[in-house]
């Protein structure tokens, strides 16, 4: 049966189309799946001239009528400030799976999987579940496939002396003529570009200015978007969206903020130096940047065109769950368990390298799953077990170890075993029960320290390991 996934996005003049354009983004290429988009906002229109028939569009009456459509094991893939905790509290309720596209890290959300493409951001910033995974970063950059392959060329050909002024959909406060009006005034420019979206309500403005090397275009399709950004030298971009596909294109960029919810993606940019700061966008600020742009480098290589591939990656993951089961272990585990505790990949990344004697495992398995102080669990899929965690419990301490049947290595089975396992503790065991969460990982045993480090455990060095420890949550 094909699965669903569904996009809860809206979009309008007022909050632009951003949301719905890094959406797209992920649904264009994805394969096997029932794709819908939902939207209180009416968007027929602007699905209609997409031409695509991969995906459909269901407008809502109010937001809570989608409640209603999720059916269990749906994928849903959340964009946009308004949809709080209790919202995802409900989706979650109804045993849909959620990815949150969240780009402000400052409020509490109940997500699967949290996904943000702001660069030096730490998952630390969240308050989610303990099983919440994180990926951030411009490794998951939401870009449309021609950006994506804008960012994958190495040297771009550029008009000496361009520059593209855009400001996203709608640009409510006109800061497009604001800034025309500076990069006319600093005389430096032989060729002038401004990009105005289906929202623009201000083009009676900028008439006045259009000339032979000032240049306005309307609602660009995604490729003529990225012909110019491949052609301009330069470019005055709000920090949205846009400013991750100025970057692929290797653009020497002027970027800022104009609205509350830039702040923190401004902040995090700017830490990477990856525009020439012009703050709020104020006319002395645009001036003060445009006094120093050519002095700057277009940003290196942040974005290597394959971040949609990781995020489909990820999706399938999610979907793929509900293939396997987990459940405590019991005494007729312990011949396959044996076995792969003494294979050669196992014995390499364990702190005792010595194999195993089959008596002293039998004995030290029986007393495991017997103990109250810990809890064993195995993977199973069709019946086979593909891995083992364990939660050793001491002074309110949960001590985790896991471990993927040799067999099944190289196949993501060990986020999926690690990600039951976590959703398993947080069901079993109470707050009065459990303060945090452990583990101890070698610093070669790479797979395994990507794994804590995506469910946001914190790390500290212990001469040859880590140790990656996190506060034990429920999702109340």
């Amino acid at each position: 049966m094909t699965k669903r996934l569904l996009f809860r996005v809206d979009a309008n003049q007022e909050i632009g189309y951003g949301h719905l354009t890094r959406c797209l983004s992920i649904a264009d290429s994805i394969d096997n799946f029932e794709i819908t988009f939902f939207s209180t906002d009416n968007l027929e229109t602007y699905f209609k001239d997409l031409k695509n028939e991969k995906y459909h569009f269901i407008q809502l009456n109010e937001s809570n009528d989608f409640l209603s459509i999720i059916k269990l094991h749906d994928i849903v893939i959340i964009d946009g400030y308004n949809f709080d905790l209790s919202y995802h509290e409900a989706i979650h309720y109804l045993g849909a799976k959620i990815i949150s596209i969240d780009d402000l890290a400052n409020r509490k959300l109940l997500a699967d999987v949290i996904l943000n493409p702001t660069p030096a951001l730490s998952s630390q910033n969240y308050i989610c579940p303990i099983y919440t995974q994180f990926y951030i970063g411009l490794d998951y950059a939401l870009l449309r496939k021609t950006f994506l392959e804008l960012a994958k060329k190495k040297s771009v050909t550029k008009s000496s002396n361009s520059i593209m002024i855009c400001f996203g959909g709608s640009d409510p406060l006109n800061i497009t003529l604001r800034a025309l009006k500076e990069v006319i005034r600093s005389d430096k420019f032989h060729e002038i570009h401004c990009v105005l979206g289906p929202g623009y309500l201000f083009f009676e403005s900028l008439i006045e200015f259009e000339s032979e090397n000032i240049h306005f275009h309307k609602n660009l399709q995604e490729v003529e978007m990225a012909l110019l950004m491949e052609t301009c030298e330069f470019g005055i971009l709000p920090c949205s969206g846009i400013l991750l596909e100025g970057i692929t294109a290797k653009m020497k960029i002027i970027s800022g903020y104009y609205i509350e919810n830039q702040t923190f993606v401004y902040q995090q940019h700017l830490k990477l130096k990856t525009f020439v700061d012009a703050k709020n966008f104020s006319s002395s600020d645009i001036s003060s940047a445009l006094l120093v742009l050519n002095e700057t480098n277009p940003p290196s290589a942040l974005i290597d065109g394959h971040s949609i591939e990781r995020i489909h990656k990820i999706i399938k993951q999610i979907s793929s769950e509900d293939e396997y089961s987990i459940r405590e272990a019991d005494i007729t585990d312990c011949n396959l368990t044996f076995s792969w505790a003494n294979h050669s990949t196992t014995r390499q990344f364990s702190f005792n390298k010595e194999k195993i004697d089959w008596e002293e495992h039998l004995k030290w398995f029986s007393k495991k799953i017997q103990s109250p102080f810990c809890y064993y669990l195995v993977l199973e899929i069709k019946s086979n077990l593909v891995g083992s965690i364990r939660f050793d419990i001491l002074d309110k301490i949960a001590t985790i170890s896991y471990l993927v049947a040799p067999d099944y290595h190289g196949q993501g089975i060990g986020n999926i075993l690690f990600r039951k396992g976590l959703i398993a503790l947080e069901k079993r065991f109470t707050m009065n029960e459990l303060d945090s969460i452990q583990g101890f990982v070698f610093k070669d045993n790479i797979p395994s320290v990507k794994t804590f480090e995506r469910y946001n455990f914190k790390q500290q060095i212990n001469q040859d390991t880590f140790l990656f420890t996190k506060q034990f949550t429920k999702n109340d």
